[in-house]
């Protein structure tokens, strides 16, 4: 992994913790995929895409992320190589 991708990854991170769904989605591929866990996994399994992602992290009728992912955060413990990077 160069230093240009684990800076791709340590931004979209901080977007997430910074609650910042726009800015962490310009950092996903189209195709993303989020399985989530807490109220957005009720009204689906799984949301692909930007669009469906984003209406997944967002309370009605709000611009903000679920109130439940507030408490969330993600921490990066270790950046290391996986597969052939093909």
């Amino acid at each position: 992994m160069s230093q240009v991708e684990v800076e791709l990854l340590r931004k979209g991170i901080d977007a997430w913790n910074r609650r910042d769904v726009d800015l962490w989605l310009n950092y996903a591929a189209p195709q993303i995929q989020w399985l989530p866990a807490g109220p957005a996994a009720v009204e689906r399994e799984v949301y692909r895409g930007y669009d469906e992602v984003r209406s997944g992290t967002r309370l009605p009728g709000k611009p903000t992320m679920c109130s439940s992912y507030r408490k969330t955060r993600c921490v990066i413990w270790a950046i290391q190589r996986c597969g052939s990077g093909a």
